[in-house]
Protein backbone atom coordinates (compact mmCIF):
# COMPACT_ATOMS: atom_id res chain seq x y z
CA UNK A 1 0.00 0.00 0.00
CA UNK A 2 1.25 3.54 -0.95
CA UNK A 3 1.77 5.73 1.35
CA UNK A 4 0.56 9.30 1.26
CA UNK A 5 2.73 11.77 0.67
CA UNK A 6 3.01 14.38 3.55
CA UNK A 7 0.67 17.78 2.43
CA UNK A 8 3.91 20.24 2.48
CA UNK A 9 5.87 17.55 0.47
CA UNK A 10 3.34 17.60 -1.88
CA UNK A 11 3.33 21.61 -1.58
CA UNK A 12 7.03 21.98 -2.13
CA UNK A 13 6.78 19.87 -5.01
CA UNK A 14 4.40 21.36 -6.41
CA UNK A 15 6.00 25.17 -6.45
CA UNK A 16 9.18 23.58 -7.69
CA UNK A 17 7.43 22.30 -11.25
CA UNK A 18 5.73 25.51 -10.92
CA UNK A 19 9.11 27.30 -10.63
CA UNK A 20 10.30 24.90 -13.57
CA UNK A 21 7.45 25.28 -15.98
CA UNK A 22 7.57 29.20 -15.49
CA UNK A 23 11.41 29.95 -15.94
CA UNK A 24 11.17 27.61 -19.34
CA UNK A 25 8.23 30.03 -20.61
CA UNK A 26 9.85 33.32 -19.10
CA UNK A 27 13.02 32.15 -21.58
CA UNK A 28 10.81 31.10 -24.62
CA UNK A 29 9.28 34.51 -24.39
CA UNK A 30 12.50 36.01 -23.98
CA UNK A 31 13.82 34.23 -26.85
CA UNK A 32 10.26 34.61 -28.89
CA UNK A 33 10.95 38.43 -28.18
CA UNK A 34 14.59 38.57 -29.69
CA UNK A 35 13.99 36.48 -32.86
CA UNK A 36 11.17 39.40 -33.68
CA UNK A 37 13.46 42.17 -32.87
CA UNK A 38 16.39 40.61 -35.03
CA UNK A 39 13.78 40.23 -37.80
CA UNK A 40 12.61 43.71 -37.79
CA UNK A 41 16.26 44.88 -38.17
CA UNK A 42 16.40 43.61 -41.76
CA UNK A 43 12.74 45.32 -42.27
CA UNK A 44 12.85 43.59 -45.78
CA UNK A 45 16.52 43.38 -46.67
CA UNK A 46 18.10 40.04 -46.27
CA UNK A 47 21.37 41.52 -44.69
CA UNK A 48 22.17 44.70 -42.39
CA UNK A 49 26.13 46.78 -42.20
CA UNK A 50 26.60 46.20 -38.64
CA UNK A 51 29.95 48.13 -36.67
CA UNK A 52 31.97 46.11 -34.68
CA UNK A 53 34.48 48.92 -33.78
CA UNK A 54 34.29 52.23 -35.54
CA UNK A 55 36.66 50.94 -38.36
CA UNK A 56 35.55 47.76 -38.65
CA UNK A 57 32.37 46.74 -40.13
CA UNK A 58 30.56 43.50 -41.04
CA UNK A 59 27.05 42.57 -43.08
CA UNK A 60 25.21 40.35 -41.07
CA UNK A 61 22.15 37.97 -42.57
CA UNK A 62 18.89 37.88 -41.84
CA UNK A 63 18.82 33.88 -42.40
CA UNK A 64 21.67 33.02 -39.90
CA UNK A 65 21.35 32.08 -36.58
CA UNK A 66 25.14 32.81 -35.97
CA UNK A 67 24.75 36.24 -37.30
CA UNK A 68 22.75 37.28 -34.69
CA UNK A 69 24.78 35.90 -31.99
CA UNK A 70 27.51 38.17 -33.29
CA UNK A 71 24.86 41.30 -33.70
CA UNK A 72 24.81 40.07 -29.30
CA UNK A 73 28.73 39.66 -29.04
CA UNK A 74 29.72 36.34 -30.20
CA UNK A 75 32.99 35.31 -28.43
CA UNK A 76 34.49 38.71 -27.02
CA UNK A 77 36.55 36.80 -24.70
CA UNK A 78 38.58 35.64 -27.70
CA UNK A 79 38.14 38.18 -29.74
CA UNK A 80 39.62 40.05 -26.80
CA UNK A 81 42.62 37.50 -26.81
CA UNK A 82 43.18 38.60 -30.39
CA UNK A 83 43.56 41.95 -29.79
CA UNK A 84 46.31 41.35 -26.70
CA UNK A 85 47.75 38.88 -29.00
CA UNK A 86 48.61 40.03 -32.56
CA UNK A 87 50.80 42.36 -33.76
CA UNK A 88 51.67 44.21 -37.17
CA UNK A 89 53.23 42.09 -39.40
CA UNK A 90 52.20 39.14 -37.88
CA UNK A 91 50.42 35.98 -40.06
CA UNK A 92 46.73 34.41 -38.73
CA UNK A 93 45.28 31.95 -39.71
CA UNK A 94 41.29 31.41 -39.66
CA UNK A 95 40.61 27.81 -40.29
CA UNK A 96 36.59 27.87 -40.34
CA UNK A 97 36.33 31.61 -40.91
CA UNK A 98 32.35 31.34 -41.97
CA UNK A 99 31.58 35.03 -42.67
CA UNK A 100 34.81 36.68 -41.34
CA UNK A 101 34.53 38.01 -37.58
CA UNK A 102 38.03 36.69 -36.70
CA UNK A 103 39.96 37.50 -39.75
CA UNK A 104 38.21 41.18 -39.62
CA UNK A 105 39.68 41.86 -36.26
CA UNK A 106 42.63 39.90 -37.20
CA UNK A 107 42.96 42.11 -40.18
CA UNK A 108 42.72 45.04 -38.54
CA UNK A 109 45.31 44.02 -35.96
CA UNK A 110 48.36 42.73 -38.27
CA UNK A 111 48.08 46.21 -40.88
CA UNK A 112 49.22 45.85 -44.34
CA UNK A 113 52.90 44.51 -43.68
CA UNK A 114 50.91 41.29 -41.70
CA UNK A 115 48.77 38.75 -43.38
CA UNK A 116 45.42 36.70 -42.31
CA UNK A 117 44.27 33.57 -44.33
CA UNK A 118 41.18 33.01 -44.25
CA UNK A 119 39.58 29.26 -45.15
CA UNK A 120 36.16 28.62 -45.29
CA UNK A 121 34.96 25.43 -47.58
CA UNK A 122 30.90 26.47 -48.01
CA UNK A 123 30.38 28.46 -51.09
CA UNK A 124 27.20 30.77 -49.91
CA UNK A 125 29.11 31.10 -46.42
CA UNK A 126 32.38 31.87 -48.49
CA UNK A 127 30.80 34.31 -50.84
CA UNK A 128 29.81 36.51 -47.71
CA UNK A 129 33.40 35.92 -46.57
CA UNK A 130 34.52 37.44 -49.17
CA UNK A 131 32.05 39.72 -49.01
CA UNK A 132 33.07 41.49 -45.50
CA UNK A 133 36.73 41.56 -46.47
CA UNK A 134 36.04 43.72 -49.25
CA UNK A 135 33.42 45.58 -47.52
CA UNK A 136 36.24 47.11 -45.05
CA UNK A 137 38.92 47.33 -48.27
CA UNK A 138 41.55 44.72 -46.48
CA UNK A 139 43.84 44.07 -48.73
CA UNK A 140 45.98 41.50 -46.18
CA UNK A 141 43.00 39.10 -46.10
CA UNK A 142 43.36 36.41 -48.74
CA UNK A 143 39.95 34.62 -48.38
CA UNK A 144 40.31 30.02 -49.95
CA UNK A 145 37.29 28.10 -50.37
CA UNK A 146 39.00 25.00 -49.23
CA UNK A 147 38.63 23.15 -46.10
CA UNK A 148 41.79 22.25 -43.93
CA UNK A 149 42.09 18.66 -43.06
CA UNK A 150 45.44 16.12 -42.64
CA UNK A 151 45.93 15.40 -46.71
CA UNK A 152 44.86 16.84 -49.39
CA UNK A 153 42.00 15.93 -51.35
CA UNK A 154 38.38 15.81 -50.94
CA UNK A 155 35.90 15.64 -48.09
CA UNK A 156 31.88 15.69 -47.72
CA UNK A 157 30.59 18.80 -46.35
CA UNK A 158 26.86 18.63 -44.74
CA UNK A 159 25.34 21.92 -44.96
CA UNK A 160 22.61 23.49 -43.43
CA UNK A 161 20.29 25.29 -45.12
CA UNK A 162 18.23 26.60 -41.61
CA UNK A 163 20.18 29.16 -40.57
CA UNK A 164 22.75 26.88 -39.12
CA UNK A 165 25.33 28.08 -41.21
CA UNK A 166 27.88 28.41 -38.25
CA UNK A 167 27.49 24.51 -37.75
CA UNK A 168 28.34 23.40 -41.16
CA UNK A 169 30.66 20.17 -40.82
CA UNK A 170 32.61 17.06 -42.05
CA UNK A 171 31.27 15.22 -39.43
CA UNK A 172 28.94 12.13 -40.73
CA UNK A 173 27.48 11.83 -37.06
CA UNK A 174 25.79 15.00 -37.44
CA UNK A 175 24.67 14.24 -40.86
CA UNK A 176 20.80 13.96 -40.08
CA UNK A 177 21.09 17.83 -38.48
CA UNK A 178 21.55 18.66 -42.35
CA UNK A 179 19.73 18.49 -45.82
CA UNK A 180 22.40 19.40 -47.80
CA UNK A 181 25.61 18.78 -48.84
CA UNK A 182 28.56 18.49 -51.52
CA UNK A 183 32.13 17.22 -51.47
CA UNK A 184 34.90 20.26 -51.20
CA UNK A 185 38.73 20.46 -51.73
CA UNK A 186 40.96 19.90 -48.91
CA UNK A 187 44.36 20.06 -47.73
CA UNK A 188 47.01 20.11 -44.91
CA UNK A 189 48.33 23.79 -43.23
CA UNK A 190 51.36 22.57 -43.72
CA UNK A 191 51.02 21.76 -47.46
CA UNK A 192 49.42 24.86 -47.68
CA UNK A 193 52.59 27.14 -46.03
CA UNK A 194 55.02 25.34 -48.44
CA UNK A 195 53.15 25.72 -51.35
CA UNK A 196 52.30 29.23 -50.92
CA UNK A 197 55.93 29.95 -49.28
CA UNK A 198 54.90 30.89 -45.82
CA UNK A 199 57.52 32.33 -43.38
CA UNK A 200 56.56 29.85 -40.60
CA UNK A 201 58.38 32.05 -38.05
CA UNK A 202 55.70 34.38 -38.51
CA UNK A 203 52.95 32.85 -37.84
CA UNK A 204 51.44 34.11 -34.68
CA UNK A 205 48.20 32.77 -34.09
CA UNK A 206 45.99 29.58 -36.06
CA UNK A 207 42.21 29.91 -34.96
CA UNK A 208 40.31 26.44 -35.01
CA UNK A 209 36.39 26.30 -35.28
CA UNK A 210 35.58 23.34 -37.55
CA UNK A 211 33.29 21.59 -35.69
CA UNK A 212 34.43 18.51 -34.46
CA UNK A 213 37.49 18.09 -37.21
CA UNK A 214 40.08 19.59 -35.02
CA UNK A 215 41.74 16.66 -34.76
CA UNK A 216 42.84 16.25 -38.50
CA UNK A 217 43.32 20.16 -38.81
CA UNK A 218 46.02 19.06 -35.57
CA UNK A 219 47.27 16.18 -37.33
CA UNK A 220 48.27 18.31 -40.97
CA UNK A 221 49.84 21.13 -39.12
CA UNK A 222 52.81 19.19 -37.12
CA UNK A 223 55.35 20.57 -39.41
CA UNK A 224 54.08 24.09 -38.34
CA UNK A 225 54.55 23.20 -34.62
CA UNK A 226 57.79 21.72 -34.76
CA UNK A 227 59.12 24.54 -36.42
CA UNK A 228 57.44 27.34 -34.25
CA UNK A 229 56.92 26.62 -31.51
CA UNK A 230 56.07 30.58 -30.52
CA UNK A 231 53.04 29.62 -32.61
CA UNK A 232 49.61 30.08 -30.61
CA UNK A 233 46.51 28.06 -31.39
CA UNK A 234 43.02 28.72 -30.13
CA UNK A 235 40.79 25.90 -30.79
CA UNK A 236 37.21 24.86 -29.85
CA UNK A 237 37.13 21.76 -27.86
CA UNK A 238 33.31 20.64 -28.33
CA UNK A 239 32.72 16.75 -27.28
CA UNK A 240 29.62 16.02 -29.07
CA UNK A 241 30.99 17.71 -32.31
CA UNK A 242 34.44 15.79 -31.92
CA UNK A 243 32.39 12.10 -31.41
CA UNK A 244 30.18 13.24 -34.34
CA UNK A 245 33.29 13.37 -36.52
CA UNK A 246 34.73 10.39 -34.52
CA UNK A 247 37.38 11.37 -32.67
CA UNK A 248 37.68 12.75 -29.03
CA UNK A 249 38.66 16.22 -26.96
CA UNK A 250 41.16 13.25 -25.57
CA UNK A 251 42.89 13.43 -28.92
CA UNK A 252 43.18 17.03 -29.59
CA UNK A 253 44.00 17.85 -25.96
CA UNK A 254 47.01 15.01 -26.04
CA UNK A 255 48.06 15.65 -29.92
CA UNK A 256 49.01 19.07 -29.01
CA UNK A 257 50.43 18.31 -25.82
CA UNK A 258 52.82 15.83 -27.32
CA UNK A 259 54.04 18.74 -29.45
CA UNK A 260 55.83 20.02 -26.43
CA UNK A 261 52.47 22.82 -26.21
CA UNK A 262 50.85 23.70 -23.46
CA UNK A 263 46.89 24.38 -22.81
CA UNK A 264 45.65 27.06 -21.09
CA UNK A 265 41.86 28.92 -20.61
CA UNK A 266 41.54 32.60 -20.78
CA UNK A 267 39.93 34.50 -18.09
CA UNK A 268 38.61 37.85 -20.14
CA UNK A 269 38.00 40.16 -17.00
CA UNK A 270 41.13 38.89 -15.18
CA UNK A 271 43.26 39.23 -18.36
CA UNK A 272 44.96 35.83 -17.09
CA UNK A 273 46.00 32.83 -18.65
CA UNK A 274 45.21 29.46 -16.66
CA UNK A 275 46.96 26.39 -17.19
CA UNK A 276 44.52 23.69 -18.42
CA UNK A 277 44.35 20.10 -17.51
CA UNK A 278 42.93 17.46 -19.40
CA UNK A 279 39.23 17.67 -18.22
CA UNK A 280 36.67 14.30 -18.16
CA UNK A 281 33.98 16.46 -20.55
CA UNK A 282 34.27 19.02 -22.65
CA UNK A 283 30.86 20.68 -23.35
CA UNK A 284 31.73 23.67 -25.34
CA UNK A 285 34.93 26.06 -24.30
CA UNK A 286 37.38 27.98 -26.72
CA UNK A 287 41.59 26.54 -25.39
CA UNK A 288 44.66 28.28 -26.24
CA UNK A 289 48.38 26.46 -26.76
CA UNK A 290 51.69 27.62 -27.28
CA UNK A 291 55.19 26.05 -26.75
CA UNK A 292 56.80 29.06 -25.67
CA UNK A 293 55.06 29.92 -22.59
CA UNK A 294 57.48 32.84 -21.89
CA UNK A 295 57.05 34.40 -25.12
CA UNK A 296 52.72 33.97 -24.22
CA UNK A 297 53.44 35.40 -21.52
CA UNK A 298 54.70 38.84 -22.86
CA UNK A 299 51.09 39.47 -24.01
CA UNK A 300 48.87 38.07 -21.50
CA UNK A 301 49.88 37.31 -18.12
CA UNK A 302 50.16 33.21 -17.05
CA UNK A 303 49.33 32.04 -13.83
CA UNK A 304 51.41 29.39 -12.63
CA UNK A 305 50.66 26.00 -12.19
Amino acid sequence: MNQKVPFDLRVSNFLLRSLKNYKKKRQHNIQKKKDREWINLFGSNSSLTHHLTDDIRIKLYRDSILSGMIYDGFEESEIGFLQKVLREGDIFFDVGANIGLFSLYAASLVGKDGKVWAFEPAPITFSRLKENILLNDFVQVETLNIGISDKAGEEYLHISEDGRDGWNTFANGNADLFSAGMNVTVDSLDNFVVQHNIDISKIKLIKIDVEGWEVPVIKGMKKIMRENNNAILLAEFTQKNSLAAGFNCYQLYDLVSDMGFSWFSYNSQKNLLFPEKKRVEYPYINLIATGNVEALSRYVPVRQA
